[in-house]
């Protein structure tokens, strides 16, 4: 995260002319020396914000998807247990232990992706 908001921060895009990415300050492309408009500038710098954010919304959801994934396994795990680790008390009864961290892991990392994903969709 930065300190500066995102309409202060200088933008680079790529020229629609060459394609070499420059400042979104510039009137002409340093590379091709093509004159760029002012709506052309804007154009670029919000199309290249657009896919910024949405490769983020994109990391977010599969944050969120692996999370869930990890908290079903787990309560699988809990309900019959393949690999697990328990503690065993001497009267026979038994605590599964990796169950309940993968539940604890898998929740966290859900709830992670979740607010990841909803602080990007309303930004």
């Amino acid at each position: 995260m930065s300190i500066i908001p995102e309409e202060l921060k200088t933008q680079s895009f790529p020229c629609p002319k060459c394609g070499q990415f420059i400042n979104d300050e510039m009137s002409t492309c340093r590379y091709c020396n093509a004159e760029l408009t002012s709506e052309e500038r804007a154009s670029a710098a919000a199309s290249v914000i657009y896919e910024k954010k949405a490769a983020s919304i994109g990391s977010q959801k599969r944050t969120m998807v692996m999370g869930f994934v990890v908290l079903l396994a787990s309560f699988a795990n809990l309900i019959m247990p393949v690999v697990d680790f328990s503690l065993t008390y001497s009267d026979g009864s038994r605590i599964p232990c990796l169950s309940i961290i993968g539940i604890i892991f898998g929740a966290t990392i859900t709830l992670i992706g979740l607010n990841g994903y909803v602080r990007e969709r309303n930004r």
